[in-house]
C-alpha cells in the first residue's frame, strides 16, 4: 500500500518542480517524505532518485528564502537604528557589515540615509571638537590673564614696598634734601606710586 502511494505521488513534484510552485512542492514533499518514511524508503531506490532533482530544488529554494529573510531582517535591524535618534557611528559599523555579508549591498535609499546621518555625526562631532578646543584656549588665555595679572599687582607691591622703605629711611636718617629729590623724582617719572597713600604721608611728614 505505501509503495503504491509513493508511486502515486512521484511523478506529482516534477511538474510543481518545473513550474516552480514553491508551496505546491513543499506540500508535496511533505507528504512524499512522511510515506518514504513509512515505507522506509532508501535513497538508492528507483523511486527515491526519480524525486531527488524536485527536492534539490526546492531545498535550494529553502536555503535561498532562508537567506533572502536573514538579509531583510538585517536591512530592517539598520533601518531601526537609522530611526532611533541617539544612535552613533559604532552603533551602524556592526549592523552595516552584517549586511554586506550577504554579498548583495545596501539598499540604495538606506544607503543614503546612512551616508547622510554619518555626514550629520561627523559635522556634530567637529563642532564639539572645535567648541572644546576653544574652551580650552580660553581657559588658557584667562588662566595666563589671571597668572599675569598676580605677577603685575605683586610686582607694583613690591616696587611700592622699595620706595616707601627708600624715602621713609631717607627721613628718619634726616637726609631731607635727597629725600626731596627722591620725592620730586617720583612724582615726574612715577606719578602713580608718588600719589599712592603712603608715599603721600612720607611727603607730607617730610614738608
Amino acid at each position: 500500500h505505501r509503495g503504491a502511494k509513493l508511486q502515486q505521488l512521484e511523478p506529482a513534484p516534477n511538474p510543481a518542480y518545473l513550474e516552480a510552485d514553491v508551496d505546491a512542492a513543499r506540500k508535496l514533499r511533505k507528504e512524499w517524505q512522511h510515506e518514504a518514511q513509512a515505507a522506509k524508503l532508501g535513497d538508492s531506490d528507483p523511486l527515491a532518485l526519480k524525486v531527488k532533482e524536485p527536492l534539490q530544488w526546492l531545498a535550494e529554494k529553502d536555503r535561498a528564502d532562508r537567506e533572502e529573510a536573514a538579509y531583510q531582517a538585517a536591512v530592517k535591524e539598520l533601518e531601526q537604528a537609522l530611526d532611533h535618534p541617539a544612535a552613533t557611528k559604532a552603533d551602524f559599523e556592526p549592523l552595516y557589515y552584517k549586511i554586506e555579508q550577504f554579498h548583495r549591498g545596501v539598499p540604495p535609499l538606506l544607503q543614503d540615509r546612512l551616508t547622510q546621518r554619518i555626514e550629520e555625526l561627523d559635522f556634530h562631532a567637529h563642532r564639539q571638537r572645535v567648541k572644546k578646543w576653544m574652551i580650552g584656549i580660553t581657559s588658557a588665555l584667562l588662566l595666563l590673564i589671571a597668572v599675569g595679572a598676580a605677577v603685575f599687582f605683586a610686582l607694583r607691591s613690591a616696587e611700592l614696598s622699595g620706595h616707601v622703605a627708600n624715602l621713609g629711611g631717607l627721613i628718619r636718617d634726616e637726609q631731607l634734601d635727597t629725600a626731596e629729590e627722591y620725592a620730586a623724582d617720583l612724582e615726574a617719572n612715577h606719578p602713580r606710586v608718588h600719589g599712592h597713600p603712603e608715599i603721600q604721608s612720607l611727603v607730607r611728614e617730610l614738608e
